[in-house]
């Protein structure tokens, strides 16, 4: 009789290995936060991109941009980011690896000012960041201009977006950064000065990880990542799926910052919008958008913060690796 249970208790684990492609693989954790620009993360798990390859991803949402920490303590393996923020973790936390830029900001990111106020007139007020790494000054030095000296000769206050808005609306602070969707709860005090429209491409972002994390993963396991994304990326920039993708990050990412309605995701969809497939492969290419921003950020680096310059854009980025592994994907 033991031979018979033995075959009965095999054929059962077979077929417990066939409902689970990821039996006994590792599990990967990414970072997620409210922003549309990478919801994607939401819609490829949702939707088992991942999981069709075989891939385990466990997304951890974390509020207010607090993903940074988040990556920077290890306590996952990817997240998206602001590519700036990319280099000041590179550049202080330890060698960082850029799979790929998947987005940009594109009006998500505002600046604002208190209404009558010029820029000298605000000269040596604090201004309120919703974080305190690179990207955004940069963004700021890219869409002001000569302005920036203002802003630059200025003490920053870092705030949670939540707690930024407050501060601005009860008249503690006349001048900040504010992202979506945090940004539709400023008064009717502010005026926007400029936002991420103002200069296409001031603001990328992309799918970042540690060196020894990227060094570490199967070249499958990479692959079934990129793959999964793209197939995602794909599937929302189709607007027949707007009801479900709404569903989607409003059970996920968004569930603590709900839409007023489709209308009000479109907006913030169009404030950061997924590439297509053709400005993903440019933008990633060798010599592309993605190494030129690198390159502008060094030498802003260089006046801003010395010690963050030294670096070089190959030890972060390979356009190479990342060309090779976008023309496997959809």
């Amino acid at each position: 009789m033991v031979v018979p249970v033995l075959r009965r208790w095999l054929a059962c684990l077979a077929f417990l290995v066939g409902l689970c492609p990821v039996f006994g693989a590792a599990t990967y954790r990414i970072a997620t936060t409210p922003w549309m620009g990478w919801a994607f993360l939401d819609v490829a798990d949702a939707k088992g991109f991942w999981r069709e390859q075989g891939l385990a991803v466990e997304l951890v949402n974390y509020s207010n941009v607090s993903y940074l920490d988040a990556q920077m303590a290890r306590m996952v393996d990817f997240s998206c980011a602001m590519i700036g923020d990319a280099v000041w973790l590179h550049t202080h936390c330890g060698p960082v690896r850029i799979l790929m830029e998947t987005d940009w900001s594109l009006g998500g990111d505002k600046f604002f000012v208190r209404k009558g106020l010029t820029l000298a007139q605000l000269q040596g007020r604090p201004v309120g960041y919703y974080q305190n790494r690179y990207s955004l000054p940069i963004f700021l030095q890219q869409t002001l201009g000569g302005e920036f000296r203002h802003v630059l000769a200025s003490p920053a206050a870092v705030f949670s977006p939540p707690d930024l808005v407050a501060q601005f609306n009860a008249g503690r602070l006349d001048l900040g950064v504010i992202c979506d969707p945090y940004a539709q709860d400023l008064g009717p005090e502010a005026s926007v000065v400029c936002t991420s429209a103002t200069r296409p491409g001031s603001v990328p972002e992309g799918l970042i990880c540690f060196r020894d994390v990227f060094e570490r993963m199967p070249a499958k396991d990479l692959q079934a990542l990129i793959r999964g994304i793209r197939k995602a990326q794909i599937w929302m920039r189709d607007t027949g799926h707007a009801q479900e993708l709404m569903a989607i990050v409003q059970s996920r990412s968004f569930r603590d910052t709900p839409f007023r309605n489709l209308a009000d995701m479109a907006a913030q969809m169009g404030n950061a919008p997924v590439h297509s497939t053709a400005l993903m492969r440019r933008r990633n290419a060798s010599g592309g958008g993605l190494e030129q921003f690198l390159g502008a950020c060094r030498k802003f680096l260089v006046g801003f913060d010395p010690a963050g310059a030294h670096f070089r854009s190959r030890d972060l980025f390979d356009p190479a690796w990342t060309t090779r592994a976008l023309a496997a994907t959809p």
